[in-house]
């Protein structure tokens, strides 16, 4: 499935770079990029988590031609940058810690996607105050991947209980993790 979603994927950037890529402004061409061929990217990286490193490489080299097709240059890292976009490896944790958060706080995610937390010790210590889940040893599973990447964030960004800002804090820390 992957092989054939990255050669669609190469198909769209050559439809995008001959029609597009001369014709039309910035903002048109950063759209274009963003609806056709990143969704697709976080929809694979995120499901088919974990993914092997030369895939994740693969996928690396589209959304680098992709900013490529935006910024009508060659494209490297500080140029996703510059365009708001976050490495591969960066945005499918983004993307999982965002279902995560989801899945803590939000009545109405699937029960099938439930997290178990960590049980919290009867003495308070500094350490107990974040949430911590609980990571299953069936590996493959949004569970386990959601667990073992939520455990790593600070226990700041694991307080924050409403969405936009735990987006907007997780956006930047990770961007930050980059550099």
């Amino acid at each position: 499935y992957l092989e054939t979603q990255h050669t669609k994927q190469e198909k769209y950037n050559q439809i995008l770079d001959f029609k597009f890529k001369n014709l039309a402004p910035f903002y048109v061409r950063k759209n274009l990029a963003e609806s056709l061929v990143i969704a697709k990217l976080d929809y694979a990286s995120t499901v088919f988590y974990p993914l092997p490193q030369y895939q994740v490489d693969r996928l690396q080299r589209l959304q680098n031609a992709c900013a490529g097709f935006v910024l009508r240059k060659y494209a490297g890292p500080e140029d996703l940058a510059y365009l708001n976009w976050l490495p591969i490896s960066e945005r499918r944790d983004f993307n999982i810690l965002k279902l995560t958060h989801k899945a803590l706080h939000s009545s109405d995610f699937p029960e099938y996607l439930s997290l178990e937390l960590r049980n919290v010790h009867t003495y308070n210590l500094r350490s107990s105050e974040a949430p911590l889940l609980l990571v299953p040893k069936e590996t493959g599973t949004f569970q386990h991947s959601a667990a073992s990447i939520f455990n790593k964030l600070p226990s700041a960004l694991r307080n924050i209980s409403d969405y936009n800002s735990f987006c907007r804090s997780l956006k930047k820390y990770l961007s930050n993790r980059v550099k």
